[in-house]
């Protein structure tokens, strides 16, 4: 086992008494440099869920979490003709997007399968790496999010917050 297996086993343990919540996070480089008015910033998201529930397979046994995302990416309406900060509309709260995040442990690490709910999509990625300090997960060579194909990282951090409840 790695220790990113190690670490989601534990959160799947965990889950047996208080559903998870989860942070997570990208970033991508831009590959052209400037100065305004050419400026282009890499982009970034941020997206956050709560109630992760348990995901079984076909035996019953838990082999790991799936999580309903919100995210916020940093180019929404983003105008390139305007140096930072008076930049766009960045992170803009109206302009979320979906995602399905299912963590499962596959062999000697771990998979995220991302269903983006928004753009009717779907990719995986897998990763062995955790950071340590912090607790998170690492996952590199995800797709790009916009249209220049400059590979993504993907970083995870769960949370022991309980089952939250809506009115």
């Amino acid at each position: 086992m790695s220790q990113a297996t190690d670490f989601l086993q534990a959160w799947i343990v965990k889950a047996h008494v208080r559903a998870p919540s989860i942070t997570r996070t990208t970033t991508q480089r831009w590959p052209t440099i400037g100065t305004p008015p050419n400026f282009k910033p890499g982009i970034t998201s941020y997206g956050w869920g709560i109630n992760g529930s348990l995901v079984k397979d076909g035996n019953g046994h838990d082999v790991g979490l799936r999580f309903a995302v919100d995210v916020w990416f940093s180019d929404r309406g983003l105008d390139l003709g305007h140096a930072p900060p008076n930049s766009g509309s960045q992170f803009k709260s109206n302009a979320s997007d979906k995602e399905v995040l299912t963590f499962t442990i596959v062999g000697d690490a771990v998979q995220v399968e991302v269903r983006l709910v928004t753009w009717n999509s779907t990719f995986t990625a897998t990763t062995t790496q955790i950071d340590a300090p912090s607790q998170q997960l690492i996952f590199s060579n995800l797709p790009p999010a916009g249209p220049v194909p400059v590979r993504a990282i993907l970083i995870v951090s769960f949370a022991d917050t309980g089952r939250f409840g809506w009115l």
